[in-house]
């Protein structure tokens, strides 16, 4: 696949639908579209009404179409990583090339076999293999594609990725209702990490915190864009808004604009009244009080880490754009919180973070065939510190 191909990301969020047209030119992600549209058939994440979903992802389908004048029939789709198990494999094979140069297909035969593996949960299905480290001849590492490179073998570290079979089913069968074919599901946390990797200020490892409109996905992310562990929890910016809304007897649409407009501010020396009696004090008092109740829970998450003190905050999401929120975050975690623009034209907002990283995605992952023959030894996988996973002992 050429990188200048034009892809479609598709994100089913908590309560919209993203979508994103766009390709990779030199590293850089150029966007042609970016639509969200909310859906009445999503709630905290899941969906509680496909025909509503359904009808959702066709109305954006059709909208993006219209507007770049192109048949749209293939997209990325980004699930929520609900349950998420990570995992560990390493793999090797005799390199193809009657020469021991190491090609590509010398990398598809390794995923592919991993990809055939079987788990001993029926109810779970491997997502994604990503590829972390590559081990040639003299124990040479790299952590791109050794592409030319003389070797007899080529080994492989992947991170291994795994989710229930019926929640992966759930939002692939609404794409495929809606017509769409699906290029490959992609766990959302990765697909962050995959964009935030094109950003200067963002540093190799760090705990991501994506809050959206009603759920927040907590991750630590290693190595630019391995996904360590992934939590989520049941509070984002509809429950700030609700907080506001409840405390001052106003609508949520009246309070959903105070929220957006002012955020977290201090009045000066004298009451700088905002709406009716409520000032900027009163405000601050609500949106702090609401999210420092959640940011116990982020607190914990964060300490069952083995590098709880030693990593950064990286913030996205909608709510992430809420004004002075990372300074809050970062007093109550006691972690630095990363201040970053994100470069892409087109679809510069936290919200998009996930689809635009499902353009890089599609045009730098390799493939992973499963009609290829192979000729490859893998070792048995292995889990990630804290998973207490029995496996197969067939595999």
């Amino acid at each position: 696949m050429s990188k200048n191909e034009c892809y479609f990301g598709l994100e089913l969020t908590s309560s919209s639908i993203k979508m994103v047209a766009g390709y990779l030119l030199n590293e850089s992600i150029c966007v042609l579209d970016a639509i969200e549209e909310k859906c009445n058939g999503l709630s905290d994440g899941l969906i509680i009404n496909q025909d509503e979903v359904v009808k959702s992802i066709k109305s954006v389908v059709n909208q993006m179409s219209r507007s770049l004048n192109m048949l749209i029939d293939e997209v990325c789709l980004a699930i929520p990583p609900f349950n998420l198990l990570c995992m560990c494999d390493t793999g090797s094979t005799n390199t193809v090339d009657g020469n021991n140069v190491i090609r590509h297909i010398d990398t598809t035969n390794i995923l592919t076999a991993m990809k055939k593996r079987s788990l001993a949960d029926s109810d779970l299905k491997i997502i994604d293999i990503v590829p972390d480290t590559y081990m040639i001849n003299n124990n040479e590492r790299y952590y791109n594609e050794p592409i030319g490179k003389m070797s007899e073998v080529l080994s492989l570290h992947a991170s291994i990725y795994a989710m229930s079979v019926k929640v992966i089913a759930q939002f692939e069968n609404c794409v495929n209702n809606a017509g769409l074919k699906i290029k490959k599901t992609v766990i959302a946390p990765y697909a962050d990490a995959l964009y935030l990797s094109t950003v200067k200020a963002i540093p190799n490892s760090y705990f991501l915190i994506d809050i959206g409109n009603s759920v927040t996905t907590i991750s630590q992310i290693n190595r630019g864009y391995t996904v360590n562990f992934s939590r989520i929890l049941k509070f984002g910016g509809n429950d700030i808004t609700l907080a506001i809304a409840n405390e001052f007897n106003i609508s949520f649409e009246e309070a959903e604009e105070l929220k957006n407009t002012y955020g977290i501010d201090h009045s000066p020396n004298f009451n700088v009244y905002i709406k009716d009696k409520i000032t900027l004090d009163d405000l601050s008092q609500v949106i702090v009080k609401t999210i420092s109740q959640q940011l116990d829970m982020f607190k914990t998450i964060i300490n069952d880490s083995e590098e709880k003190n030693s990593l950064p905050v990286v913030l996205i999401g909608g709510t992430s754009c809420l004004h002075n929120i990372k300074k809050i975050v970062a007093d109550e975690l006691e972690l630095d919180v990363i201040n970053f623009t994100l470069p892409t034209l087109g679809a510069r907002k936290y919200g998009f973070v996930t689809v635009l990283g499902l353009i890089k995605y599609c045009a730098i992952q390799p493939k992973v065939n499963d009609e290829e023959t192979i000729t490859t030894q893998v070792n048995r996988i292995n889990p990630k510190k804290n998973r207490n996973y029995k496996f197969d002992e067939e595999l």
